[in-house]
Protein backbone atom coordinates (compact mmCIF):
# COMPACT_ATOMS: atom_id res chain seq x y z
CA UNK A 1 0.00 0.00 0.00
CA UNK A 2 1.23 3.57 -1.26
CA UNK A 3 0.71 5.78 1.75
CA UNK A 4 1.92 8.81 -0.31
CA UNK A 5 -0.76 8.16 -2.92
CA UNK A 6 -3.73 7.32 -0.01
CA UNK A 7 -2.52 10.57 1.65
CA UNK A 8 -2.53 12.77 -1.35
CA UNK A 9 -6.12 11.23 -2.94
CA UNK A 10 -7.67 11.58 0.43
CA UNK A 11 -6.84 14.92 0.56
CA UNK A 12 -7.99 16.09 -2.51
CA UNK A 13 -10.94 13.59 -2.17
CA UNK A 14 -12.30 15.39 1.36
CA UNK A 15 -12.16 18.60 -0.89
CA UNK A 16 -15.46 17.59 -3.35
CA UNK A 17 -17.08 17.51 0.30
CA UNK A 18 -16.44 20.78 1.57
CA UNK A 19 -16.70 22.50 -1.57
CA UNK A 20 -20.13 21.37 -1.80
CA UNK A 21 -20.50 22.73 1.81
CA UNK A 22 -19.11 25.91 0.59
CA UNK A 23 -20.47 26.58 -2.41
CA UNK A 24 -23.91 24.29 -3.01
CA UNK A 25 -25.00 24.74 0.27
CA UNK A 26 -28.88 24.42 -0.36
CA UNK A 27 -28.22 21.37 -3.30
CA UNK A 28 -30.73 18.66 -2.08
CA UNK A 29 -26.89 15.77 -2.62
CA UNK A 30 -24.67 18.28 -0.85
CA UNK A 31 -24.96 16.48 2.63
CA UNK A 32 -25.51 13.09 0.59
CA UNK A 33 -22.78 13.17 -0.97
CA UNK A 34 -20.60 14.55 1.33
CA UNK A 35 -21.71 12.72 3.95
CA UNK A 36 -22.77 8.90 2.12
CA UNK A 37 -19.79 9.56 -0.66
CA UNK A 38 -16.59 11.27 1.18
CA UNK A 39 -17.17 10.60 4.70
CA UNK A 40 -17.79 7.13 4.02
CA UNK A 41 -15.38 6.51 1.80
CA UNK A 42 -12.87 8.25 4.09
CA UNK A 43 -14.18 5.67 6.75
CA UNK A 44 -13.51 3.24 4.61
CA UNK A 45 -9.76 3.54 3.62
CA UNK A 46 -9.58 4.24 7.26
CA UNK A 47 -11.13 1.16 8.22
CA UNK A 48 -8.50 -1.61 5.89
CA UNK A 49 -5.86 0.63 7.09
CA UNK A 50 -7.04 -0.31 11.06
CA UNK A 51 -7.50 -3.58 10.53
CA UNK A 52 -4.47 -4.23 7.87
CA UNK A 53 -2.46 -3.05 10.99
CA UNK A 54 -4.63 -4.43 13.90
CA UNK A 55 -1.96 -7.75 14.09
CA UNK A 56 0.54 -5.18 15.53
CA UNK A 57 -1.86 -2.97 17.76
CA UNK A 58 -1.11 -2.92 21.67
CA UNK A 59 -3.82 -1.03 23.57
CA UNK A 60 -1.49 0.72 25.46
CA UNK A 61 -0.44 2.74 22.85
CA UNK A 62 -2.86 5.19 23.98
CA UNK A 63 -2.04 5.14 27.36
CA UNK A 64 0.42 8.28 27.65
CA UNK A 65 1.33 10.72 24.81
CA UNK A 66 4.67 9.05 24.92
CA UNK A 67 3.31 5.96 23.45
CA UNK A 68 0.61 8.24 21.20
CA UNK A 69 4.22 9.85 19.59
CA UNK A 70 5.82 6.44 19.12
CA UNK A 71 2.70 5.03 17.86
CA UNK A 72 2.21 7.76 15.25
CA UNK A 73 6.08 6.93 13.73
CA UNK A 74 4.42 4.49 11.30
CA UNK A 75 3.30 5.83 8.27
CA UNK A 76 0.48 3.61 8.36
CA UNK A 77 -0.58 4.83 11.74
CA UNK A 78 0.18 8.57 10.90
CA UNK A 79 -2.00 8.08 7.73
CA UNK A 80 -4.72 6.48 9.36
CA UNK A 81 -4.86 9.63 12.12
CA UNK A 82 -5.06 12.19 9.57
CA UNK A 83 -7.79 10.38 8.19
CA UNK A 84 -9.66 10.08 10.71
CA UNK A 85 -9.30 13.45 10.93
CA UNK A 86 -10.75 14.49 7.33
CA UNK A 87 -13.72 12.18 7.84
CA UNK A 88 -14.66 13.78 11.51
CA UNK A 89 -14.07 16.96 10.36
CA UNK A 90 -15.76 16.90 7.28
CA UNK A 91 -18.98 14.95 9.21
CA UNK A 92 -18.72 18.07 11.29
CA UNK A 93 -18.86 20.18 8.67
CA UNK A 94 -21.93 18.87 7.57
CA UNK A 95 -23.49 18.83 10.94
CA UNK A 96 -22.77 22.85 11.07
CA UNK A 97 -24.24 23.52 7.70
CA UNK A 98 -27.40 21.78 8.16
CA UNK A 99 -27.98 23.13 12.12
CA UNK A 100 -26.74 27.26 10.62
CA UNK A 101 -29.91 26.17 8.06
CA UNK A 102 -31.93 25.24 10.37
CA UNK A 103 -31.38 28.14 12.42
CA UNK A 104 -31.47 30.43 9.73
CA UNK A 105 -27.72 31.71 9.97
CA UNK A 106 -26.34 33.14 7.37
CA UNK A 107 -24.74 31.32 4.91
CA UNK A 108 -21.86 34.25 5.30
CA UNK A 109 -21.45 33.06 8.74
CA UNK A 110 -20.40 29.52 7.04
CA UNK A 111 -17.90 30.94 4.82
CA UNK A 112 -16.22 31.30 8.05
CA UNK A 113 -17.02 28.23 9.94
CA UNK A 114 -16.54 25.51 7.30
CA UNK A 115 -12.81 26.83 6.71
CA UNK A 116 -11.69 27.20 10.30
CA UNK A 117 -13.89 23.73 10.91
CA UNK A 118 -11.81 22.00 7.66
CA UNK A 119 -8.76 23.79 9.12
CA UNK A 120 -9.08 22.83 13.00
CA UNK A 121 -11.97 20.93 13.60
CA UNK A 122 -12.85 21.57 16.91
CA UNK A 123 -11.78 25.06 17.31
CA UNK A 124 -14.81 25.56 14.44
CA UNK A 125 -17.07 23.84 15.85
CA UNK A 126 -16.65 25.65 19.41
CA UNK A 127 -16.91 29.17 17.23
CA UNK A 128 -20.50 27.22 15.73
CA UNK A 129 -21.57 26.81 19.21
CA UNK A 130 -20.91 30.06 20.15
CA UNK A 131 -23.07 31.38 17.71
CA UNK A 132 -25.89 28.79 18.16
CA UNK A 133 -25.89 29.73 21.84
CA UNK A 134 -25.88 33.52 21.27
CA UNK A 135 -28.19 33.32 18.61
CA UNK A 136 -31.05 31.02 21.05
CA UNK A 137 -30.31 33.59 23.87
CA UNK A 138 -31.20 36.33 21.97
CA UNK A 139 -34.11 34.89 20.02
CA UNK A 140 -35.75 34.63 23.68
CA UNK A 141 -35.97 37.82 24.52
CA UNK A 142 -38.26 38.99 21.48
Amino acid sequence: MNFSVLFLLSNKFVLTGWLLLLIAPKWKYTSRISTYICVLMLSVIYSIIIIHSLSGFDWRSFSTLQNVRKLFQSDEALLAGWIHYLAFDLFMGVYILKQTQELKISHLFNLFLLPLTFLFGPLGYTVFMSIKIYKSKNETHY
